[in-house]
């Protein structure tokens, strides 16, 4: 039952990570402030990014339990906030409260998972948990699109806060999820500790630095569902059966680089649906990515700092989602405005105009028509280019990484 509930916390806030993104437009607008939109998504990320780093020392020190139901409170206030916000600014602080809980929910749920199963079968575990995840991501933008046609975005921003403070009622008369290093300690050592001597064990100062440094950077870079599942099931039975994991790390890049070889050589605006099916294999090779990984880090660090260490991987995957998506606008920015330019320039009437409103505004492009249209979906569709040789130079990177990878041998 317990299990149950912390997986339902991790399917809850993946979902809400997308569930913003089916209504972002509509809310801003009520509010008459659509340019700060984004916001609503962004702040959501930010959050999760600067407090992930936190909750592995922290609940080393506060327990695992304590831990999960602060993030389970932090993140039904934080959704109970969203359907009174008055203003995007309101709404923004609400979201990052959110952000705040959502990030425990996720990473603290591996770190229990390390405590409680062997390294060994760790990735099987791991792979569930990333299933959950990736759940929770695809259908989010579904479900809050339904609630927000048939209740209102209020609603529907609120409605988890009920069902994340029934989990964290069913936590609170649950069985402690005490730590391996708790476990084995004696005497007067943290779990026996007063309040004011655990904060002791706490580096207030390193842990703000910390968060400021990676909100700053972040700040500053701001302006294959299937295949994820099954990579991750596959991989974690692999390691199970074999121990063995580096073959796994140099495979996911190598199987996501295939990806976008073949969007890049096949993707031209006239694509028939089997070729959408390509992405398949770059959501493999996260899905590999992500249980081989995990267990790398596992098999490599002290039992001691487990916890710390499952969080910075958690860190890793929200800024290289955040500064991935970042950079891949970037270049399709970089890439959009000259060929959109160079092409219609000499061609289309007030071109600077064109140019302009198909930057802005989607609906625009798809309402042109003629020569126009065929010359603006064009340029879209080199800039998508621009961003699938970005993404196969990254997949290189991690081939290598993952090729001097050193692997030792499970028992």
């Amino acid at each position: 039952l317990y299990s149950n509930i912390r997986i339902l916390g991790v399917f809850i806030s993946q979902a809400d990570a997308t569930l913003v993104l089916a209504t972002y437009g509509t809310i801003a607008s009520e509010f008459n402030d659509l340019q700060n939109g984004s916001w609503l998504i962004s702040s959501y990320m930010l959050a999760m990014c600067t407090a992930q780093p936190l909750y592995g020392k922290l609940s080393d020190i506060f327990e695992r339990k304590n831990m999960l139901q602060v993030s389970y409170g932090l993140f039904a206030l934080g959704s109970l906030l969203c359907g009174f916000g008055q203003s995007i600014l309101q709404l923004v602080v609400a979201r990052s409260i959110q952000g705040l809980g959502g990030a425990g929910m996720v990473c603290l749920v591996s770190i229990i998972i390390t405590d409680l199963i062997p390294l060994r079968e760790v990735a099987t575990y791991r792979s569930y948990v990333n299933i959950i995840q990736t759940m929770g991501r695809s259908s989010g933008g579904a479900i809050r699109g339904f609630l927000a046609q048939a209740i209102g975005w209020r609603w529907a921003l609120s409605v988890q806060s009920p069902l994340t403070l029934v989990a964290m009622g069913l936590m609170t008369v649950g069985p402690n999820i005490d730590n391996k290093q708790n476990r084995s300690q004696e005497g007067d050592d943290a779990p026996q500790s007063t309040l004011t001597q655990s904060l002791r064990h706490v580096d207030f100062a390193g842990a703000l630095f910390m968060s400021i440094s990676v909100l700053s950077l972040l700040l500053i870079l701001d302006v294959g569902v299937a295949g994820n599942a099954i990579g991750g099931l596959l991989t974690g039975r692999a390691i199970k059966n074999t121990g063995r994991y580096k073959l796994a790390t140099i495979l996911a890049p190598v199987s996501s680089c295939f990806c976008f070889v073949l969007l890049l050589s096949f993707w031209n605006g006239k694509t028939p649906i089997w070729q959408s099916l390509l992405v398949f294999f770059g959501g493999f090779g996260t899905g590999i990515a992500h249980s081989a990984i995990f267990v790398a880090i596992a098999a490599g660090v002290d039992e001691e700092h487990m916890a710390i260490a499952s969080s910075g991987i958690y860190l890793s995957t929200s800024v290289g989602a955040v500064t991935g998506i970042s950079a891949a606008s970037a270049v399709m920015q970089a890439v959009l405005r000259p060929t959109l330019e160079k092409s219609l320039i000499s061609v289309v009437p007030n071109a600077q105009a064109v140019v302009e409103k198909a930057l802005s505004d989607i609906k625009y492009v798809q309402k042109l028509e003629g020569l126009a249209h065929e010359l603006v979906v064009d340029a879209y569709l080199q800039s998508f280019r621009g961003m699938f040789i970005l993404c196969i130079i990254l997949s290189f990177l991690c081939f290598l990484a993952g090729f001097f990878l050193r692997e030792k041998r499970l028992s």
